[in-house]
Parts: structure tokens; C-alpha cells; sequence
């Protein structure tokens, strides 16, 4: 989803999780077993383990920051875990909307 949008800005090149890892973060999201779908309160320890894992990947593979690209991944990743930013692009879009329509409701804008 973000690839083509990254791929028209300067400065910025996108790094996502290799094929392995997005399995992976598919499974945290949808297991039946364990996944944030069916399981979201609260979010089970194997899912959230790993998206931590997969987002230190991405960090040890150079990643600046971390955009959480689906909508149930803000519910299993606490940002705090992370040294680099984490986007929450739901979060992001919903304060901008805000922002435009209603800025002084904004706080510390």
C-alpha cells in the first residue's frame, strides 16, 4: 500500500518485511488460534511477540521508523518497545481530519 507512494518521494526508501516476515505478521493478524482478529482482548502474547520481532527486524535492516499498516497492528504494538517513531496511519489520518476541520479541540497543536 505505501510502496508507491514512497516510491515518489525523495529521500525515502521503503523497507518492508522480507516474504518470511509478512507471513508471519499475516499469521499475527489472522490465526484463528492466536491473532489479533480473533483475539483482541486482549491481543495474545504470540501475536504481539511477533510483531516486536519483525519490527526489530526492520530496524536492524536499516529502518529509520516503523508505520503500523494495518489496522490491528496499534492494538498489539506498544511504541515504547521501539527507539525509532512508530506511525500509526489511522491515528495520523483521524488528527489531520481534525486538524483541518477543527484544530483548537487539538491538544499541544
Amino acid at each position: 500500500m505505501y510502496g508507491e507512494y514512497f516510491k515518489a518521494s525523495e529521500g525515502f526508501v521503503l523497507l518492508e518485511p522480507e516474504l518470511p516476515g509478512k507471513d508471519r505478521i499475516g499469521e499475527a493478524i489472522y490465526s484463528l488460534d492466536f491473532g489479533i482478529k480473533a483475539h483482541s482482548d486482549p491481543v495474545q502474547a504470540k501475536a504481539c511477540n511477533i510483531l516486536l520481532y519483525e519490527g526489530f527486524r526492520l530496524l536492524d535492516r536499516g529502518a529509520q521508523g516503523l508505520i503500523l499498516g494495518c489496522t490491528e497492528l496499534p492494538l498489539a504494538v506498544d511504541p515504547a518497545d521501539f527507539s525509532a517513531p512508530v506511525f500509526n496511519p489511522g491515528l495520523l489520518a483521524a488528527r489531520e481530519l481534525i486538524r483541518l476541520t477543527s484544530p483548537s479541540v487539538l491538544t499541544g497543536e
